[in-house]
């Protein structure tokens, strides 16, 4: 519902001419009290390298991200646990991309379940092409409750997402199609079977990466971006 202080905005936003939000989800919040006309939609987006995906080196899980509390990364590494404990023929690796005040109790854990060869704690990687060939072996890009341009960076790879259905957002989890080209869940307990069935699935989960880069490709590009705050711009001069 709106407040006395979304009032106040919007005020500020019908003296613009000419208003770009990062994504289109905000038109439904506002719906007719917003002039469509002058209000452009750049969707926010990440820059990636040229990446060729095989599905025989699909053979780990991704979490990127500030390993900060919010985020569930307790909650992915109990998943990812009783998946390894309860499976006799479980492949897969899990990467962990980032750093941040939980590192050392995420790697106390790792080490208390004797998850060393398993789990891998990367610390944070800014060399593109290092986290490209992340993206290249993973069979998805997952964080609980939080999906924020880590979401765009995956999709930008072909790469699906998975989070929580109720994670915060700076709106880039509405770019996921549940299904498509990522997932969407809702308890603890799908995460684990998420995680647990993900070999089996590699298929399903390697469409999900094809839908993925194709929806990066029509909707998410820096180029697309540019050219949505140039329109906004020459809107002006018309």
């Amino acid at each position: 519902r709106k407040t006395f202080k979304d009032y106040i905005f919007l005020f500020i936003l019908k003296k613009c001419d000419a208003n770009i939000f990062y994504y289109s989800e905000p038109l439904k919040f506002w719906g007719k009290l917003l002039n469509k006309g002058n209000t452009f939609i750049a969707n926010n987006t990440l820059p990636v390298l040229e990446v060729e995906h095989q599905k025989d080196q699909k053979k780990s899980i991704l979490f990127i991200g500030s390993l900060i509390e919010g985020k569930g990364i307790f909650d992915l590494l109990d998943a990812f646990n009783n998946a390894y404990k309860t499976s006799s023929i479980f492949k897969l690796k899990l990467n962990i991309v980032g750093d941040g005040p939980l590192r050392n109790k995420v790697q106390h854990f790792i080490s208390k379940n004797r998850l060393d060869k398993i789990i891998q704690l990367k610390g944070s990687i800014y060399d593109e092409q290092i986290l490209r060939d992340y993206f290249k072996e993973a069979i998805f890009c997952v964080s609980p409750n939080q999906a924020g341009l880590s979401v765009l960076k995956s999709f930008g790879y072909g790469v699906p997402f998975v989070t929580r259905i109720d994670s915060i957002t700076g709106g880039e989890k509405y770019n996921i199609l549940n299904g498509v080209n990522g997932i969407l869940y809702e308890t603890k307990n799908e995460l684990y079977d998420l995680i647990s069935n993900a070999f089996s699935k590699l298929d399903g989960y390697y469409q999900m990466g094809i839908e993925a880069k194709e929806y990066y490709d029509k909707n998410l590009t820096v180029e697309s971006m540019k050219d949505n705050f140039i329109e906004a711009i020459e809107f002006n001069f018309k």
